[in-house]
């Protein structure tokens, strides 16, 4: 797939470097490791795929329901900048749960990597995401918005704006919303971050 050199004023480095700051400021280790991860990618020369290596068609952005960033509360200022970015992005309805995600970081997303995911994924208003679990750690968070997570199969949990959720690999784990949307910045690491034992539980 063609390839073109990126310089750093390109929205690209300029969404490394937000998200980056926005998880740098977490004490999880899964935020740390992806904090290290994205520290090395904006150490080297950085390239772009002009096409994501997704078969399917990008949805209408205009579609999307992005909620808007309503506290001044943790890392308010980098959510806000994130939020602005992200509705900038080429998005994808997934396969799986039929929510909007746009990649950044990935096997397959127009900056590659083999061993680390990051992107934007949003439940939309009144949705179940059931019960499933995969190899990679996994962390969500919360831009915008509010939802429930669950793990390992004990009660939903709410998280709202600026709130980090750790998954643990092959945890179990759902996600839910009520009467608005949350939209996350998540991140995959750890040995395998392919979908190929991704399954659901329920």
């Amino acid at each position: 797939m063609p390839q073109t050199q990126i310089d750093q004023a390109s929205k690209w480095v300029e969404i490394l470097h937000w998200c980056q700051k926005l998880l740098s400021q977490y004490d999880s280790e899964r935020a740390k490791v992806s904090t290290q991860l994205l520290e090395s990618i904006l150490g080297s020369p950085i390239k772009v795929n002009s096409a994501e290596a997704i078969s399917q068609d990008p949805i209408l952005t205009e579609s999307i329901d992005f909620p808007l960033v309503q506290s001044s509360g943790f890392a308010a200022s980098e959510r806000e900048r994130l939020l602005s970015v992200a509705t900038e992005l080429t998005w994808f309805l997934s396969s799986r749960s039929h929510c909007p995600y746009a990649q950044v970081v990935g096997p397959e997303a127009p900056i590659r990597h083999t061993a680390f995911r990051l992107g934007f994924f949003i439940l939309p208003p009144g949705t179940h995401y059931a019960n499933h679990l995969h190899v990679a750690e996994e962390i969500y968070v919360l831009i915008s918005g509010s939802g429930s997570w669950s793990l390992d199969n004990a009660k939903f949990q709410r998280y709202g704006e600026g709130d980090l959720v750790d998954v643990a690999s092959m945890v179990p784990h759902a996600l839910q919303t009520e009467e608005s949307a949350v939209l996350t910045l998540y991140t995959w690491t750890g040995h395998d971050v392919s979908f190929d034992k991704y399954r659901y539980c329920d």
